[in-house]
């Protein structure tokens, strides 16, 4: 029940980020003394360098090439990677930081990390894909992504745009300009959702957090801390 769950709430971030560790975890299931040193994978044809995909160990998350962590309540649900493989529409068996860069490289915007409470509760989404405005800060790809996003709304049958705007968020101890973004669901009541984009040279990590019925999006923000 809780995975479906979790997947629902998924399935609603998916909408709008796709218009874009020391606990020694890795995500080929084998342990790594460097989970998080990469090498370039450029000179095999990709466009982009390696991804880090982050590690989870229980409820905590950390991502290096971020520099952030994460610690979730004990009653969330941290996706796990046969979960990520199937909503990436991904191999389980071959689900590893080569598999989501080919599929970056292929124009995917890659689920690397999620975590949820309930179906009308808050929810922690990260994906990874290319960088459209390599170089450029986040307040450039905030305006990059809104007309996109809003754009998906008007598309939509199911969900009413109520409003999309830029502000300012506290995020990791640092002003941090994000995407505010208030909508109604067929059948759900009014969801709230704040959307972080970070940028890592060719690639960008997108962060979305999202309630429902209340706006607690900057409660969800506070998990996360700079790593020192």
């Amino acid at each position: 029940m809780k995975k479906r769950i979790v997947a629902l709430l998924l399935l609603l971030a998916l909408i709008l980020t796709a218009c874009a560790s020391e606990a020694g975890l890795s995500r080929d299931g084998k342990e790594s003394e460097n989970v998080h040193s990469f090498p370039d994978r450029r000179e095999e044809g990709n466009t982009v360098p390696d991804v880090d995909m982050g590690a989870a160990d229980g409820n905590t998350y950390r991502n290096m090439v971020l520099g952030l962590s994460a610690s979730f309540p004990e009653d969330w649900t941290v996706c796990d990677d046969a979960q990520l493989a199937a909503w990436n529409g991904l191999d389980e068996a071959t689900f590893d930081r080569a598999a989501v860069l080919d599929a970056i490289n292929a124009g995917q915007d890659v689920t690397v990390f999620s975590a949820g409470q309930s179906f009308d509760g808050p929810s922690v989404v990260i994906s990874a894909s290319k960088n459209p405005l390599p170089g450029k800060d986040a307040d450039a790809l905030v305006n990059h992504f809104s007309p996109l996003v809003k754009d998906r709304f008007d598309q939509s049958a199911s969900m009413e745009l109520i409003s999309c705007d830029s502000l300012d968020v506290d995020f990791c101890g640092e002003d941090h300009v994000a995407l505010a973004v208030c909508f109604d669901k067929v059948g759900l009541e009014t969801v709230y959702e704040k959307i972080l984009y970070l940028p890592v040279g060719d690639l960008l990590y997108t962060l979305t957090v999202t309630t429902g019925a209340e706006d607690t999006t900057d409660a969800l923000l506070s998990y996360f801390e700079a790593l020192d």
